[in-house]
């Protein structure tokens, strides 16, 4: 009787034994817990770091003859004859399913598989996951590999963030074993994938090729949790709740920071941090689930992607209560493609909505290296005139436009309706919509040193304007930056001259200016309007006083360059509207050009008629002057010199009366201005 026990027991024995080895066997390599950052198997590990590494096999499985691939067993041998080690025989079987299955989209949405054994797969050169799985397991144990095929749950084609597994398991992958140790790979996904319309797409993908499975787990959860081949397995509410990682997310060294589940809570406001090299950058995009068919409008852009050093705070500001999806794309800086690949996905409840949105950034935002305050509102509130501040690096250049939402005349101009002129290290735009209604801005920027003409748009917002302005701005062209000219943001693009007007310019020391006028619509292009301006520096600043002979619409072009510009050309720098109510009977004097170039400044006369017989006072400031005279008729009028200041009496005669200065260490005169005596 105890012979009999011990008989009838020893085989029970065995077979735990054997139960034992085998789940011995799948945690075999095991090393660490679960880990985006630390995962159990690198493919370092195993030297395939590199796709150098598999090109003389790769080439091999590419080109297998039709004879080869007659059964699984001549295939297996035809594709591991030229392998040096295991790696080798599983890469060879991998790139070769990869090349030669196609899915069967069409047997996946009918449920109708068709023969998904290894043998049926191999004739048909289609299938769906369980048959790739399957001829995999099949081609790695001919060619003296163990392999697996493993059942589980996938977050792959259909998937939505938050989503919940129920029900049979949807997806079916491998293990195999190399070198004692346990792999993962998934040879549908690494053949290719079905796009959103259905459509197959065939494109070779390493990243599923012994993947390591912290990893791995983030797409693929096996019905038995050992093979997760992860220290502490984790439940399938787990992984429903791990944030949506594609491969692309670990290829570019990226790490989670404070969002690491795949539902983010939001009340108006939320946001996720990120961890990447700094030669990635990140762009991101929410979009409402199911897509919203409402036709309440979103102002400006509910997300705001920030970037300080290797952190990125993705913000968002979702506008209505619900759910969305959103998508986070990256790329290396050194991508020569700059194509910004997905890399993650998050589900995002919305409890409020939000009020405020971000302004639309482009991609070229982002190589500029220009940033946004997470304050900065995308919808600007202009009560007829409104104002923005921009951070802008000093190798920079911005230029903005305005446009009218509906608006059916293309033709309409706004350029004067909006202003914008560095400060330091920021821009300033100032608004001033003509009509109450929408708006678009947009930025559009460049570095200093792009010697091209074009700007690309980098940033966009909405402008909601309550009612219109009466202001407007002057126009003002690239040479108005280029000489670090600034104009106070009140100044008024509108001139109106009752008979005479005067403006006031800030202008650097070192820059010299003229202007001219012309009337609009004038059909007489002849007629001379330059004795109707007289322009004259003091200190700091620019007087251009006009004097329109006429009633009616005028352009004041202002031209400036360089003191040390040795050339004639003064380029165009800024245009403004003169509106004048009524004509003035006066003109300036004529001025010459020395007299910008000597910073001259003009007291009196300010008129060009100057009395014939009469005893005039001129009074005239010329730095570095030495002697100053007027000459009427046939007689020099020397001025006293005080200081600068030169100033003194001259008795007028008809015809021109001109004056003449003498510069130290000069031993002429040189006419710097003309009156009329009559």
């Amino acid at each position: 009787m105890d012979m009999s026990i011990k008989f009838k027991v020893a085989p029970l024995l065995i077979i735990f034994i054997i139960i034992l080895l085998f789940f011995e066997s799948l945690t075999c390599g095991q090393e660490s817990s679960f880990s985006s950052d630390n995962p159990l198997a690198t493919k370092s590990d195993i030297n395939s770091k590199s796709l150098e590494n598999f090109r003389e096999i790769d080439m091999h499985a590419l080109n297998a003859p039709e004879s080869a691939e007659n059964s699984i067993e001549s295939l297996a041998a035809y594709l591991t004859k030229p392998a040096k080690n295991d790696t080798e025989k599983v890469r060879a079987i991998y790139r070769w399913i990869a090349e030669n299955i196609d899915y069967d989209v069409q047997g996946f949405s009918s449920g109708s598989y068709g023969d998904t054994s290894a043998e049926g797969v191999l004739k048909s050169g289609r299938s769906v996951c369980g048959g790739y799985s399957n001829i995999f397991e099949k081609l790695a144990n001919a060619s003296g590999l163990d392999a697996v095929t493993i059942s589980g749950y996938a977050k792959g084609y259909g998937y939505t963030p938050g989503m919940r597994f129920s029900g049979p398991t949807d997806h079916a992958w491998n293990a195999v074993k190399i070198e004692e140790k346990w792999y993962l790979i998934d040879s549908t996904w690494g053949a290719g994938s079905v796009d959103n319309d259905g459509k197959y797409n065939r494109e070779f993908d390493d990243d599923y090729f012994l993947s390591p499975p912290g990893e791995f787990i983030y797409r693929h959860f096996p019905e038995n949790p050992n093979w997760q081949l992860l220290d502490k397995p984790i439940s399938k509410k787990d992984f429903e709740d791990l944030v949506f990682l594609e491969p692309t997310f670990f290829d570019l060294g990226m790490r989670i920071g404070n969002q690491k589940n795949i539902t983010l809570i939001s009340n108006g406001h939320v946001n996720a941090t990120l961890y990447t090299p700094k030669d990635v950058s990140l762009i991101a995009e929410l979009e409402k689930f199911p897509r919203d068919t409402s036709s309440r409008r979103v102002y400006g852009s509910p997300t705001l992607v920030e970037r300080s050093g290797e952190q990125y705070i993705i913000e968002l500001l979702p506008p209505f209560p619900g759910e969305y999806i959103l998508s986070i794309s990256g790329k290396r800086e050194d991508d020569g493609k700059n194509v910004f690949k997905q890399v993650m996905e998050y589900k995002v409840m919305e409890k409020s909505g939000s009020n405020r949105s971000f302004p639309i950034v482009s991609d070229e935002f982002f190589n500029l290296g220009l940033q946004l305050d997470n304050k900065t509102n995308g919808r600007i509130v202009a009560k007829g005139e409104a104002n923005l501040t921009l951070d802008v690096p000093t190798n920079v250049l911005m230029i903005a436009s305005l446009e009218k939402l509906g608006q059916k005349d293309s033709s309409k101009d706004y350029s004067k309706s909006i202003f914008v002129q560095r400060s330091g290290d920021q821009y300033e735009l100032s608004l001033s919509p003509p009509t109450a209604g929408e708006y678009i801005l947009n930025i559009f920027a460049k570095r200093k040193d792009d010697s091209s003409n074009s700007y690309p748009r980098v940033m966009q917002f909405n402008v909601s304007a309550l009612f219109g302005s009466n202001r407007s701005y002057p126009i003002v062209f690239d040479e108005f930056f280029n000489l670090g000219l600034q104009l106070d943001n009140k100044t008024n693009g509108r001139i109106v001259a009752k008979g005479e007007a005067n403006l006031t310019l800030d202008v650097p020391t070192n820059i010299l200016m003229t202007a001219s006028l012309e009337k609009l619509g004038q059909k007489d292009s002849s007629k001379d309007y330059s004795k109707s301006i007289f322009v004259q520096r003091i200190g700091d600043q620019y007087e251009i006083s006009l004097s329109p002979p006429t009633a009616g619409e005028y352009i004041l072009n202002v031209f400036a360059k360089r003191k040390d510009d040795s050339g004639n050309s003064y380029p165009g720098v800024m245009q403004f509207n003169v509106s004048a109510l009524s004509g003035s009977n006066r003109s300036f004097p004529e001025t010459f050009g020395g007299f910008q170039e000597m910073g001259v400044y003009l007291f009196s006369p300010l008129t060009s008629d100057v009395k014939a017989g009469y005893n005039q006072t001129f009074k005239i400031k010329i730095p570095g002057a030495k002697e100053v005279a007027v000459i009427s008729g046939d007689r020099w009028y020397y001025l006293t010199k005080n200081g600068d200041i030169f100033q003194g009496n001259a008795i007028i005669k008809k015809g021109d009366v001109d004056v003449a200065v003498k510069l130290s260490g000069e031993s002429g005169y040189s006419t710097i201005m003309r009156y009329r005596g009559g």
